[in-house]
């Protein structure tokens, strides 16, 4: 049913068909699905959150293949399908940049220095925008979602040279927004405008 939002005398008033409802005698969105979740004894889950463990689920599917694979191949030689549309949906515009603008701020939050102290805790680094590599790093060193506390700590250097940059990127944005005090993102030298200029 579509809304109009008029406004006369200075109150704001909500249009349904035919019936007007003044602005204060509807709950917002985000009250109305906190009452819903709170009945629900469920917790509040972001749209970068959802987003995020929606391409997680994809990465898992991919790594599951890539690590069945029967055979080995050179980076240069996996395309697989269509990457982009299949770890973060048709809109992967869009995606991205909502992981993006989520991570950008997540990181923002946490301290310059990343000091881990949890146990066990793996540690990647040089992934260089080689997909298949992170696919299989995380298919045999991630534990599966929920089982105890293993932290991951990203050694920086995730993009330039590999042919699969945005998708490594994505995942790496995704694995943080979904555990944000389990991953850790160390930007090193690649990371630095001006060594991608």
């Amino acid at each position: 049913a579509k809304m109009l939002w008029t406004s006369s005398a200075g109150i704001v008033r909500r249009r349904r068909r035919s019936k007007i409802m003044e602005k204060s005698q509807i709950p917002p969105l985000a009250s109305r699905d906190a009452k819903k979740n709170k009945a629900a004894g469920a917790v509040a889950v972001t749209l970068p959150q959802r987003r995020a463990k929606a391409v997680l689920r994809q990465m898992n599917i991919l790594a599951k293949k890539v690590k069945s694979a029967k055979t080995d191949k050179l980076h240069s030689a996996y395309d697989g399908e269509d990457l982009m549309s299949f770890l973060f949906s048709s809109d992967y515009m869009d995606t991205l940049f909502i992981l993006t603008k989520a991570a950008t701020k997540l990181l923002a939050s946490q301290p310059m220095l990343a000091e881990v102290s949890d146990l066990p805790c793996t540690v990647f680094g040089d992934i260089h925008g080689q997909l298949r590599d992170l696919l299989l790093l995380l298919a045999v060193f991630r534990p599966p979602e929920g089982e105890g506390e293993h932290t991951l700590v990203f050694n920086g250097d995730f993009v330039d040279r590999g042919s699969h940059q945005l998708e490594v990127v994505g995942i790496l944005f995704a694995l943080k927004i979904a555990m944000p005090e389990r991953v850790w993102l160390v930007r090193g030298n690649h990371e630095d405008r001006n060594m991608n200029e």
